[in-house]
């Protein structure tokens, strides 16, 4: 099998604080490291069920490579997209959250903390939905998912068939019940251990996710100024004060525009 992994930071157990808030109390870089185990466990757990799997690994935070296990294939550095083919067979999430504005979603967010709401075809996804739709164009499974408690019911929510992992109970955006850490990376390696032997034994139990073109894409920002910014992108309009609307027959080309208005609308905030 060959494995995409995308991990994030906010989903981490352990972590309750964005990056900036993180860096100011000194302990970014420990968070850091507790994301590579995470990491470390999902991989450990795969080559377990699959000793021949092909894993690959997207940085997303900071990763130490001399940290990560060395029985992944390829770290993939620099990328703003997922860098999916026809070759993948599964998408692993380790650390999610939840998308924007989820009710007890720990840094719950989509993209960034500016954007309200994304909209695909008028259903709201977060980043989970939206790189899962993205996979689904290359047939790609996703399988597991890993996060605080409301990422974990927006997994279930979004697939018919998903291994999960609560890394701890959200309360609200900064609060939450924690599980310890040696808890987690236990779980990690069990159930993604079973994530891959479910997915050889009934691959067909996990679709992917695939929604018809055309793609109507809506962005709700927060201020009416980033959707002015957003706009200046071809193709991208606006369809109210706070809201861009971008329409494609391509995925791909949509998930590219995602990012791009995000980078744009975001320019001068924090």
């Amino acid at each position: 099998m060959k494995i995409y992994i995308i991990p994030d930071l906010e989903g981490i157990s352990g972590v309750t604080q964005f990056r900036q808030n993180l860096k100011t109390m000194g302990i970014y870089e420990t968070m850091c490291r507790r994301m590579v185990k995470e990491i470390n466990a999902v991989v450990k757990g795969i080559k377990e069920a699959d000793e021949t799997s092909q894993i690959y690994v997207m940085e997303t935070h900071e990763i130490d490579d001399e940290l990560l296990s060395y029985e992944v294939f390829g770290l993939i550095k620099g990328a703003k997209v997922p860098l999916f083919d026809e070759s993948f067979h599964a998408l692993f999430f380790v650390g999610q959250h939840a998308k924007s504005q989820e009710e007890k979603g720990v840094l719950s967010h989509t993209g960034n903390a500016r954007i309200m709401d994304v909209r695909v075809n008028d259903v709201s996804y977060g980043e989970l939905g939206l790189c899962s739709i993205l996979a689904g164009i290359y047939d790609i499974s996703t399988v597991f998912v890993s996060g605080d408690s409301a990422c974990v019911e927006e997994a279930k929510k979004l697939f018919n068939n998903i291994i999960t992992v609560e890394t701890k109970i959200g309360l609200g955006m900064h609060s939450a019940v924690c599980y310890h850490i040696s808890k987690v990376l236990k779980q990690l390696q069990e159930r993604s251990k079973e994530a891959v032997m479910e997915f050889k034994n009934n691959p067909h139990n996990f679709s992917p996710l695939k929604i018809p073109p055309p793609y109507k894409f809506e962005v709700e920002w927060q201020y009416v100024e980033m959707a002015d910014r957003a706009s200046l992108i071809p193709g991208v309009k606006k369809l109210s004060g706070r809201t861009t609307v971008f329409v494609s027959d391509n995925f791909e080309q949509v998930y590219r525009c995602y990012v791009a208005q995000a980078q744009i609308a975001l320019a001068g905030y924090i």
